[in-house]
């Protein structure tokens, strides 16, 4: 009797020894980087798993420096293209400018954006996804009473942010084919660009489909790190978006 209870036991300890592990053949899968890298897009929630096991960060930031460089390469000249005949109308008119002397300043700083728009760009990208991290901090730890840290949070965004390089990919063929940067993967697609400075427009345009996936890991990536429930983390989340995307589309709408 004893005999069989202690092989019954062994065979246990053998099958748990066994099940612990695969579980760390699958984690240590993973956790590696190329791992994080596909769940990102198909497994979110492992991939915020292995983030906040391994808060790294520097492959994701690589890989938006470079898409936002290679974008902005391509797009700063279209882009001054295309606001070039506002801003001569508005030296001629605001400035007293001769058309002559509109054109000038006008060429000149056409050269320098195409020198520091591959600069700046990464710059920005960087700073974006920083002040972000930040704010996303505060709301988990202040608004939402979470705990979690700087690194870890900066990480999961960080990974997060390979949906806009993926964005970045998609949408920088169809701006050089068409010949403009007005594409749209948005609702504000079904509005005239002529509507561009409204702010319905605006709005309809924080709904890109690239955004809103993004939205979606945030909500996940901050109930993992945070130790949320998913349904906790993403009414902090939306709500900030809510009120980050009237904002923006007011202001915007206003400048343009």
């Amino acid at each position: 009797m004893g005999a069989r209870y202690l092989a019954a036991e062994l065979q246990k300890d053998q099958g748990a020894e066994e099940t612990s592990m695969e579980n760390q053949q699958v984690s240590a899968q993973g956790d590696s980087l190329l791992g994080t890298l596909v769940n990102i897009f198909v497994s979110p929630r492992e991939a915020y798993e292995a983030i906040d096991r391994r808060p790294r960060w520097v492959l994701p930031l690589v890989l938006v420096v470079i898409a936002a460089m290679v974008a902005a390469i391509f797009i700063t000249p279209m882009a001054m293209e295309e606001g070039m005949a506002k801003q001569r109308d508005k030296l001629i008119e605001q400035r007293g400018m001769s058309p002559e002397e509109a054109d000038r300043a006008l060429a000149v700083g056409a050269k320098i954006g195409r020198i520091t728009g591959p600069v700046m760009a990464p710059v920005g990208a960087v700073v974006a996804i920083v002040v972000v991290a930040l704010v996303l901090l505060f709301l988990g730890n202040i608004v939402l009473g979470g705990a979690s840290n700087f690194k870890k949070v900066f990480a999961m965004y960080t990974w997060t942010s390979l949906i806009g390089v993926l964005a970045t990919i998609v949408k920088t063929p169809l701006m050089l084919s068409r010949g403009t940067v007005n594409v749209q993967t948005s609702l504000a697609a079904f509005l005239d660009p002529e509507q561009k400075g409204t702010f319905l427009y605006q709005l309809l345009a924080r709904t890109d489909v690239f955004s809103l996936w993004e939205l979606v890991l945030v909500c996940i990536g901050m109930a993992v790190v945070y130790r949320f429930t998913t349904k906790k983390a993403a009414t902090g989340v939306v709500a900030l978006y809510i009120v980050y995307a009237l904002a923006a589309a007011a202001i915007t709408a206003a400048l343009t």
